[in-house]
């Protein structure tokens, strides 16, 4: 799982909340930290990929200025950041 904007910086409303399971946010006044990490890496565990092959990305988006792009942090002139995934054949004979 790549880098993605941690808990402590996706403020939300309730009606994105409405989505989740109150495990992945917390209440910060009228709105709610929202832990998307964590309930993408539950959905892959809840969909059978076993623990051992995925690797979970600790980067901050919103807080890496100088290395990640992030729109939450920087509206409109935010970059753009591209994910490619291969599935690598295993020739070996």
């Amino acid at each position: 799982m790549g880098p993605s904007i941690s808990q402590k910086n996706y403020e939300v409303g309730p009606e994105v909340t409405e989505g989740f399971n109150n495990k992945y946010y917390e209440p910060k006044g009228e709105k709610f930290l929202l832990d998307v990490p964590a309930a993408n890496y539950d959905m892959l565990i809840e969909a059978g990929i076993p623990e051992k092959n995925i690797e979970k990305s600790i980067l901050c988006t919103y807080e890496m200025k100088d290395l990640l792009q992030s729109y939450r942090r920087d509206g409109i002139l935010s970059g753009r950041a591209l994910g490619i995934i291969v599935l690598k054949e295993n020739n070996a004979r």
